[in-house]
């Protein structure tokens, strides 16, 4: 408990702390900290320093936040911290992806022609941070986005009735999550037959058993990819000119 306790003690002193460097591993450690730091401005302040020190906000949402993310959730793995201060930690660096993200959603608001993608996240899914990750890369991408939170199968069903997509694409945390994502490609099924649905997340590993397990098209945790094996690869892309 004790080493527990020094541990959490090390990572709340250095969030007040300015970035040690400009390297994006600096940018990493400096939104750990802040992400746990006492003050819940912090994790803007180091978004700002890493503007300032040259990365631009694509930069930051993809090769930064979620890497931060995963860093808290080793150290609970690990028992360095706990599971209250990951999640506390997670909804902060939640809460900069959706303020560094505000300019590509509202882009977004009149592409009526966009190809549309339904990103599921599957009911009981605890954390939703990679999900909005995605989903902010997606519409960088130029592409339009539903989002579908904490969803049963019967949710998709009824979002694909009224509201058809080009692509579903569903958040598989865990393994032990695949028995409803094959409700949830069911669903699909029973609305949109043709409709492809690519499962990508953390779990994803052995691709072929997944989707025989799932019943989806494809498995990959590669948006290019995914993009491709679902055709939309000619999405014409928005440019990030924010730095």
């Amino acid at each position: 408990m004790t080493q527990l306790l020094s541990r959490q003690d090390d990572y709340h002193a250095t969030a007040h702390t300015r970035m040690l460097g400009s390297t994006l591993p600096d940018v990493i450690d400096a939104l750990c900290a802040s992400a746990l730091s006492a003050d819940q401005d912090t994790c803007y302040q180091v978004a700002a320093e890493a503007m300032a020190a040259g990365h631009d906000k694509a930069t930051i949402v993809d090769q930064c936040i979620g890497p931060a993310a995963l860093r808290l959730g080793d150290l609970w793995l690990s028992d360095g911290l706990r599971f209250a201060d990951v999640t506390i930690g997670a909804a902060r660096l939640q809460g900069l992806l959706r303020t560094l993200g505000t300019d590509w959603h509202s882009g977004m608001a009149g592409n009526h022609a966009a190809p549309i993608i339904l990103l599921v996240v599957p009911h009981g899914t605890q954390h939703t941070l990679g999900p909005s990750v995605l989903m902010t890369q997606l519409r960088r991408r130029g592409l339009s986005v539903a989002f579908l939170l904490d969803a049963t199968p019967a949710d998709v069903r009824r979002h694909l009735s009224s509201k058809p997509a080009d692509a579903v694409f569903v958040s598989l945390a865990s393994l032990c999550r695949l028995d409803i994502i094959a409700r949830i490609v069911k669903e699909v099924r029973q609305v949109a037959a043709d409709t492809p649905v690519v499962v990508g997340g953390l779990a994803v590993g052995q691709s072929a058993m997944i989707c025989t397990r799932t019943g989806a098209d494809h498995a990959t945790s590669d948006l290019d990819d995914a993009l491709t094996l679902c055709g939309l690869t000619a999405t014409d892309l928005i440019a990030d000119k924010e730095k």
